[in-house]
């Protein structure tokens, strides 16, 4: 048996869904509650001057001024990259180089004699005792954490 159209149902009877009538007519209702809110056709574009004789103005007509001279905070030049002490970096190439240059000859050399590994380990912890060497043994009482 086929089903009765949703438009022809019985005016008692519910249902959660309203009939496709009952939409177009609540549709209807609400649009006449808005009146005439007119159309684009109404409006002219602004293309020109004004009466005033000033062009229009929007968000992306700003202009900045070319003055001459800048203005405004100029930083520093930076600092060297290297350092005139060349203790440090040796101290990081050993401390860093030492277990790298061991997993290295143990992946490419595992039969490399022992005094090869033990100069690498050795050269790794005298690298990291010149870094502890050369560290501030004192603190500035003044001084109140990172300088900006």
């Amino acid at each position: 048996m086929p089903e009765p159209d949703p438009d022809e149902r019985e005016p008692g009877r519910s249902s959660p869904q309203p009939s496709d009538r009952e939409v177009e007519q609540r549709w209807a209702e609400l649009t006449a509650q808005l009146g005439d809110l007119g159309t684009e056709d109404d409006h002219e574009p602004v293309t020109g001057p004004d009466e005033t004789g000033a062009a229009p103005s929007g968000p992306r007509d700003y202009e900045v001024a070319e003055d001459g001279e800048e203005t405004g905070f100029v930083p520093p030049d930076p600092p060297p990259l290297r350092g005139s002490d060349p203790l440090p970096t040796l101290a990081w190439l050993a401390a860093l180089g030492g277990p790298v240059a061991t997993v290295i000859f143990l992946i490419v050399w595992p039969s490399a004699p022992s005094w090869v590994y033990l100069t690498a380990i050795m050269g790794s912890v005298v690298g990291w005792l010149v870094l502890l060497w050369r560290m501030p043994r004192s603190r500035d009482d003044s001084d109140d954490g990172a300088v900006v």
